[in-house]
């Protein structure tokens, strides 16, 4: 079974790294959060990596080959966490006002069929062009699975696997990875150098970003982390190890280099979410417009996602990916925080809920270390604490007003919500009926004007 297959792989394959380091319970409670989710979903591995202004931590479980174990090292493809990176470039190229975004396709790229001459690159950069997604294409993933060693021209996949416009440009938004093969386009005709010159160049990728890579031009794919995938679909089978059965993927990277063909190890990747979102890349004003949406659009800025998290510490910036492997890479703008996390098995919608579980993990317990600056924690008592099911909060009012408990789990999650009205000057004492799993909460008390908050623990 494949789940006793990765299991015996956990038990083995624990790789952690560490240079300036968060707490020692921060650490525990990312580990644990990686170890739980990766044996709930028993995929072959998973490589993470958080990054603050000051702290960085980076683990990984499972296996980089069939015989071989994952390490904070290990690459992987980041599917369309790419669009960042092209984004970028394009975004510093207006700075350097070698371009406009609202300047049309047809001032840099001859006519193509398919492709309107009148769409825009802010059109491209948000998904409102209009034109179709190469990648939906029914016979596209079959001719390059038959040719996978083989090296294809992007130009080659428009001619053969893009069909006519889904939409008038700037009507609608319509998610389509052809939008930025053509700003790849652009930012060659622009710069006169193949596109990963350029971005790295800008970059300094080399100093800043040493892992990160555009395979197969700049590494090989067969050194990443291998891809597996479960031959049933089922997830009840052994994975396959594509590498070990001679399947190197030259075809599908090499014709997708901007939307979706970047490598790079996860630490890497935190450094680069983190200096694009915190403002070390982009000005002021350009990051205004990266993180702008413009309707039809909802969610997606110029080759970013953005949206807000409630429970786990507000607003996001960031991009999933799925390109065999799968990625997730995001930034928590309130808490200056950014997290990547990889997985290399095919198909496997993991990566996204352990970005937010280790998000909402350094929310809640970043909340628990700095209780002082919240309130004074001194007016209240919590008892028992251990507690099993009923909690005593002793409390004291210096004004009059209404009274809101919380109880949120240790990855910042509400689990129970108590109103206990409005109350008068003086001392409370309220008992709470918390029949929760056991381990870590934390109990929020707002008094009127006043916020405290209380570490817990349930046995």
């Amino acid at each position: 079974m494949k789940k006793t297959f990765i299991l015996f792989v956990f038990m083995t394959s624990i790789s952690f790294f560490a240079s300036a380091q968060f707490s020692a319970e921060l650490q525990n409670a990312f580990q644990e959060i990686l170890n739980d989710l990766y044996e709930e979903s028993g995929v072959v591995g998973l490589s993470v990596a958080v990054l603050s202004e000051d702290d960085i931590w980076a683990s990984s479980v499972g296996m980089h080959g069939a015989d071989s174990i994952l390490t904070t090292s290990s690459t992987f493809a980041m599917g369309s966490v790419s669009k960042t990176i092209t984004s970028a470039t394009i975004l510093q190229m207006m700075e350097d006002e070698q371009l406009s975004l609202d300047d049309p396709l047809s001032l840099y790229l001859d006519a193509m069929t398919n492709v309107p001459p009148e769409v825009t690159i802010r059109q491209l950069l948000n998904h409102t062009s209009g034109i179709h997604d190469y990648s939906t294409h029914p016979d596209y993933v079959d001719y390059l699975f038959l040719n996978a060693s083989e090296w294809v021209t992007e130009e080659f996949i428009l001619d053969n696997f893009l069909n006519p416009p889904v939409a008038t440009p700037g009507s609608e938004f319509y998610y389509s990875n052809t939008n930025y093969i053509l700003l790849g386009f652009i930012i060659e005709a622009i710069s006169g150098e193949p596109y990963y010159t350029e971005v790295r160049n800008r970059f300094d990728f080399d100093n800043n970003y040493p892992s990160l890579t555009l395979p197969p031009f700049e590494s090989d794919i067969a050194d990443m982390a291998h891809v597996f995938y479960d031959t049933s679909a089922t997830g009840n089978q052994p994975v396959i190890d594509m590498v070990e059965q001679g399947i190197i993927l030259n075809s599908f990277f090499s014709s997708g280099r901007p939307d979706g063909a970047w490598a790079s190890n996860p630490t890497d990747l935190a450094q680069w979410a983190y200096d694009l979102y915190s403002g070390d890349i982009l000005e002021p004003a350009t990051m205004d417009s990266l993180i702008t949406i413009h309707a039809p659009s909802e969610y997606y800025g110029q080759g970013v996602v953005v949206f807000d998290e409630p429970d786990c510490g507000g607003g996001f910036l960031g991009h999933g990916g799925s390109f065999f492997y799968t990625a997730a890479t995001y930034y928590q703008i309130e808490n200056g925080i950014s997290v990547s996390v990889h997985c290399n098995e095919i198909g496997a919608d993991i990566t996204g809920e352990v970005a937010f579980s280790l998000i909402c993990a350094y929310e809640t317990l970043t909340q628990v270390s700095n209780t002082e600056e919240i309130a004074l924690n001194e007016e209240i008592e919590i008892f028992p604490n251990p507690f099993t099911d009923q909690i005593s909060v002793k409390y004291e009012m210096e004004n009059a007003g209404e009274v809101q408990v919380e109880l949120l789990n240790e990855l910042g999650r509400s689990v129970n919500q108590w109103s206990l009205g409005k109350k008068s000057i003086g001392e409370h004492t309220t008992e709470l009926n918390a029949q929760v799993p056991s381990g870590i909460y934390l109990l929020k008390i707002r008094m009127d004007e006043q916020l405290a908050v209380k570490r817990l623990v349930k046995i």
